[in-house]
């Protein structure tokens, strides 16, 4: 995940613009692909609703992508943390990927 206001963009339309790149120098990043804009206080807040009080967003950054992040305190294997936050994104949280 990134964490779009590490990118110093002017809102989050510029943000994800200046994370493409970004994004392209890591992975094959198609035209069909799609990001998840999500507050990560929206995310903690669900988190914590359903008994997932030890997950953490956490800054991460790497040397091309100022912006990284982790999610943290969950096994890898563990998909239940991705449901819950991917049925907090609505069709209008969906930007293309290029």
């Amino acid at each position: 995940m990134n964490w779009l206001e590490h990118l110093e963009g002017v809102d989050v339309e510029h943000c994800v613009r200046l994370l493409r790149p970004i994004l392209a120098g890591k992975r094959t990043v198609r035209s069909s692909h799609r990001l998840a804009v999500l507050q990560v206080g929206k995310g903690r807040c669900a988190l914590v609703r359903t008994n997932f009080s030890d997950v953490e967003f956490r800054h991460d950054p790497e040397p091309d992508d100022p912006s990284h992040a982790g999610i943290f305190g969950c096994e890898p294997d563990d998909y239940t943390v991705a449901l819950i936050l991917k049925d907090l994104v609505r069709p209008e949280d969906m930007v293309p990927a290029t």
